[in-house]
């Protein structure tokens, strides 16, 4: 009950602010998640979450996704995690939406040495889109690295996510984010991050700026 409270709270907040235009041109996006994990045993959890997206300069909302999925640590430096996906996105040229269901499956390597930590998170998606279907392979590394102690501890960390699709044939989506994490008490963290989209559009490539806050917990 807290948590949602804490996620509301937060919504509210933001979107006072939001519909402000913050800078011309490219357009500026506000992505707002909440997750959860649930453990079941020593090396497996349930988890899940919901996204709201704003565009137009933050200030129109466009898209709503919900998420659940098993996460599953067979060995100390892998995670496997198949789940499923339902988005529903309001389209920006027509007067129509898409709804899509999606499976997929992360397969993640992962380490750590002194204050820093890697991953690299391979994803396969089987996409239902409007009737369609569809497969697409995702690929991000993220390096971070822990900074100061207790209540002043941050872990910054910089990311690449990389997206091959398979009905374009061909590697047609990036993104670049930078970001920092900050755990609020136990089994509670909040993370803000900035991330720039580049997606391909025939020959040339468009940008998205993207402002993101993560609310997370953990029973």
């Amino acid at each position: 009950m807290a948590a949602r409270l804490i996620w509301w709270v937060m919504v509210g907040g933001l979107l006072g602010v939001c519909p402000i235009r913050v800078f011309a041109g490219d357009d500026w996006q506000l992505w707002l998640e909440q997750k959860w994990r649930l453990k079941l045993r020593q090396q497996v959890s349930l988890f899940g979450g919901i996204e709201l997206r704003f565009r137009n300069d933050m200030s129109d909302f466009f898209k709503h996704t919900d998420t659940v999925g098993l996460s599953i640590k067979p060995l100390s430096w892998l995670k496997i995690e198949p789940a499923y996906r339902y988005e529903w996105t309001e389209q920006a040229t027509v007067d129509d939406t898409t709804i899509e269901n999606r499976l997929y499956v992360n397969v993640t390597p992962m380490g750590s040495w002194g204050p820093f930590s890697v991953e690299d998170r391979h994803r396969i998606e089987f996409r239902h889109l409007n009737g369609r279907d569809d497969w697409r392979y995702r690929n991000k590394p993220k390096l971070s690295v822990g900074i100061g102690n207790g209540w002043y501890r941050f872990e910054p960390y910089v990311a690449d996510e990389v997206f091959y699709g398979a009905r374009a044939g061909a590697w047609n989506r990036n993104r670049v984010f930078l970001g920092i994490a900050k755990e609020l008490e136990a089994h509670t963290e909040v993370e803000l991050y900035y991330m720039i989209e580049s997606n391909k559009q025939g020959r040339d490539w468009d940008e998205v700026h993207v402002l993101g806050i993560v609310f997370a917990a953990a029973f």
